[in-house]
């Protein structure tokens, strides 16, 4: 197929401590680039292999095929890179990769239907740029060439605003950022199109979660009773017990912690009281009023 590793030349990645990385090829043919179709999968490691969808994009850009990828938590995983030379053809495994991360915390996946908009924008983009290469080498004084050049319809401005506004989602949800997927949600909004409400629906979902998480945390560091409490009930009511179950155990762990220690110290302090009641009483000594 022609493709040409950039970015890694053994079998292994080492992911960052986010658990991500980029893993990149050169297409060599680049007239080829238009006909070409990838895809890529992750698998947990070891000798039962279970598929981990939604954690690989990939994207075309100058010649180059990228593939972003993500683990989900801390351990071992395998991705294979497949590729296909049209829509109806068979996938050919090219590349497999070990993923190794030591990430501390856990990733969520990109949004569903994310890779299909990424594929639709940029084959859209390669169509257009080879079929404005192929008018240039024809006679450009000639009418024919004229004419196709006229009717070729240019990329819709909207589109590519629209995938902008998906990665910076994607990247705001990686990075855990409320306050950045808050903005591009806002961006979204504003352009009033049917076709990303689907991902205005998810931002705010993933938003609300972020939001949640971030402030269950700091409830964490304080050590505060009462609001971890209150957040725990809010984090219930929204139903998000699952998605927050390492925070949420972290925390209902920290309460009876925190508890326990009440119960101790209170019943230390009824000790020590009626220690001291005894002692005067056996001492014999009374205080006059």
């Amino acid at each position: 197929m022609g493709l040409v590793p950039l970015s890694h030349l053994s079998g292994e990645v080492d992911m960052d401590d986010y658990g991500k990385a980029e893993i990149k090829f050169r297409i060599s043919d680049t007239t080829r680039m238009g006909e070409l179709f990838f895809a890529a999968m992750v698998f947990t490691g070891g000798e039962t292999m279970e598929e981990r969808p939604d954690y690989c994009v990939h994207l075309v850009e100058n010649g180059d095929i990228i593939f972003n990828v993500m683990t989900p938590e801390k351990g071992e995983f395998v991705i294979k890179l497949t590729v296909k030379d049209s829509p109806d053809g068979n996938l050919q495994e090219f590349c497999d990769f070990l993923l190794i991360s030591n990430q501390k915390d856990e990733n969520g996946r990109f949004p569903k239907g994310f890779q299909e908009r990424t594929e639709n924008n940029v084959k859209s983009d390669l169509t257009f740029k080879q079929e404005a290469q192929t008018f240039e080498i024809i006679d450009e004084t000639t009418d024919e060439s004229m004419n196709k050049a006229d009717t070729e319809e240019p990329i819709e401005e909207s589109e590519k605003l629209n995938d902008v506004l998906r990665r910076r989602m994607c990247q705001s949800i990686e990075e855990n950022s409320p306050k950045e997927l808050s903005s591009v949600i806002k961006d979204m909004k504003a352009l009033e199109e049917p076709s990303i409400q689907p991902d205005i629906i998810y931002g705010e979902e993933s938003l609300q979660l972020l939001e949640l998480k971030k402030e269950l945390l700091e409830r964490i560091r304080d050590r505060d009773i009462k609001l971890i409490e209150a957040t725990l009930k809010k984090v219930k009511i929204v139903g998000l017990e699952n998605k927050l179950e390492k925070e949420v155990t972290i925390a209902r762990n920290l309460l009876q912690s925190c508890t326990a220690n009440f119960k101790l110290k209170s019943q230390s302090a009824s000790s020590n009281k009626l220690l001291f009641i005894d002692l005067r009483s056996s001492s014999g000594y009374y205080t006059r009023y």
